[in-house]
């Protein structure tokens, strides 16, 4: 516990002081976010805002590749993050657009192939899924499928959500907290201090990144966060609790499905626009309000899913 709380201590005050500096130099160069013209008109009072805060969670977890426990999170964290990073350079360079869906997909099937090796190196393969003490399936086949549609769809899902205020940030810090005190005392230590860093590194940026921000996470931040989350639930064999861990990302994913699905069949929106938050958006709602409530809501999830989870 007191590793736990030393390197989370540090991890807050390296990045805090990273991310001031991170602030200054993109101000001082002029660099900032592009506002494209199809959100929120609201949004517009946020261009130049600095960007690519989500850079210090590559960047603290780097020592963690040297560590054999740790090695496939954090492996996870900085691939993922870095396929976020060139998004972000991209749409720098590009305004309106960074890497192309289907090519971001096909880099993250690419990515999670490496990663389902290097899975394999550090751990014993059980292809066993489990809802709670249940076995649901005992098959290496759904155990890959299930492997890919996680560090596919959890970075993607956590992108989506990034797009007010706090949300990514404080969404992610509960799920993260969630996954540190869930079987605390049967895992590695040095897990626990990594997602001890996570979270404390995501607490200094959200100091930065509360309404009004003055910087935002990018797709390098969005990234690394959900493929060190999608790492996690498989270290800690809570794979398919993922949906409710991963409450209010799904939420905001099947609001994109929802509304591309219907506009493309019936030529009609379901919402205002979508993800969801913009919905609210649109509808007067505060940003703050919509980050608090989305919170709320992520909360109730999660303790409703580790309930069910408990229960069989």
């Amino acid at each position: 516990m007191k590793e736990l709380l030393f390197f989370s201590i540090v991890s807050f005050i390296f990045s805090w002081f990273f991310l001031n500096y991170w602030i200054k130099l993109q101000k001082n160069k002029q660099i900032g976010k592009y506002v494209r013209k199809e959100g929120p008109l609201s949004h517009f009072s946020k261009s130049g805002t600095p960007i690519m805060g989500g850079l210090i969670f590559i960047i603290i977890s780097l020592p963690f590749l040297f560590i054999k426990e740790t090695f496939f999170i954090s492996l996870s964290t900085i691939l993922f993050g870095l396929l976020g990073l060139i998004d972000d350079l991209k749409l720098l360079r590009n305004k309106d657009y960074g890497i192309r869906p289907l090519k971001k997909i096909f880099l993250s099937f690419a990515l999670t192939l490496i990663l389902f090796f290097a899975y394999g190196l550090f751990f014993t393969p059980d292809y066993k899924l489990s809802w709670g003490s249940y076995t649901l399936f005992n098959s290496r086949i759904i155990y890959f499928i299930l492997f890919f549609c996680l560090f596919i769809a959890v970075p993607n899902a956590v992108n989506l959500t990034d797009g007010l205020d706090g949300l990514a940030g404080g969404t992610t810090l509960i799920t993260f907290l969630t996954l540190l005190i869930y079987k605390f005392s049967y895992t590695s230590l040095q897990i626990n201090i990594y997602i001890g860093v996570i979270i404390a590194s995501i607490l200094a940026f959200l100091w930065y990144n509360m309404h009004p921000a003055e910087i935002f996470m990018g797709d390098v931040g969005a990234f690394s966060l959900g493929g060190a989350i999608s790492a996690l639930a498989l270290t800690k064999r809570v794979e398919l609790l993922m949906i409710f861990l991963g409450g209010i990302f799904l939420i905001e994913s099947l609001s994109v499905f929802i509304q591309v699905f219907f506009y493309k069949w019936k030529k009609k929106r379901i919402f205002l626009m979508s993800p969801l938050h913009h919905h609210f958006e649109l509808k007067g709602w505060k940003e703050t309000k919509i980050v608090a409530r989305f919170n709320i809501i992520h909360i109730i999830m999660i303790v409703g899913g580790i309930i069910l989870w408990m229960l069989i």
